[in-house]
C-alpha cells in the first residue's frame, strides 16, 4: 500500500515539477486559434518534461544502483572469509575471491565443477552428509572437513552452510 502511495506522490512531484518548468517556457498563444488545442499542446509539452524528468531519475538510480553493485562486488571478493554458492547437487555456482584463493586456482576453474574435487577422499562421506542433512533441513549446518590446494597441500575447513531459494532454483551458500 505504501509503494502505491510512494509512487502516486512522485508523479505527482514530477507533474509538478513538469508544470513549472513548463510555465517558464513561452507558448506563443497566438497561433492557436482554439482553446482546446491549446490546452492539448501544453499537456504534451507538459509530458514531455515529465518523461525527460523521469528518464533523469532513472538514469540517477542506475548510477547509484552501479555505484551498489561495485561496492558489494569488491566487499564479497575481498572478504577474509572463503564463501561458495553451490547448486543442490553441489556444482561451484559462485565463489568470491578469497575462496579461489584458499585453493590457491583462479575462479574460473572453480565454477559448473563440483566442490567435492577439493575434499580429501576421506572427508566425502561428511560433506555429501553435510549436504543432505542441509536441504533436508533447511536449516544451518556446520560441519569440519579437509580440502585439498592446487599444489596438494591439506588445510583443515569448517563449512557454514544454509540454504538460500533463489528464482525457483535451490541454492545452498557454504
Amino acid at each position: 500500500m505504501d509503494l502505491k502511495k510512494n509512487s502516486q506522490e512522485k508523479f505527482n512531484q514530477l507533474r509538478k515539477q513538469a508544470e513549472e518548468l513548463m510555465m517558464g517556457r513561452a507558448v506563443n498563444h497566438a497561433s492557436v486559434g482554439f482553446e482546446d488545442p491549446l490546452r492539448l499542446i501544453h499537456e504534451l509539452q507538459t509530458f514531455q518534461i515529465e518523461l525527460e524528468l523521469q528518464n533523469e531519475e532513472l538514469n540517477q538510480s542506475r548510477e547509484e544502483l552501479i555505484l551498489s553493485r561495485t561496492s558489494y562486488v569488491e566487499l564479497y571478493d575481498q572478504v577474509p572469509v572463503g564463501y561458495v554458492s553451490l547448486s543442490p547437487q553441489g556444482i561451484v555456482l559462485k565463489a568470491n575471491l578469497t575462496f579461489a584463493g584458499m585453493l590457491s586456482k583462479d575462479r574460473s576453474q572453480l565454477i559448473d565443477h563440483p566442490l567435492s574435487a577439493h575434499i580429501l577422499f576421506k572427508d566425502q562421506d561428511i560433506y555429501y552428509l553435510h549436504l543432505r542433512n542441509l536441504s533436508d533441513e533447511k536449516t544451518p549446518r556446520v560441519c569440519e572437513l579437509h580440502m585439498q590446494r592446487k599444489d596438494g597441500t591439506v588445510f583443515d575447513a569448517r563449512l557454514e552452510s544454509k540454504v538460500h531459494w533463489m528464482k525457483a532454483k535451490d541454492q545452498s551458500n557454504t
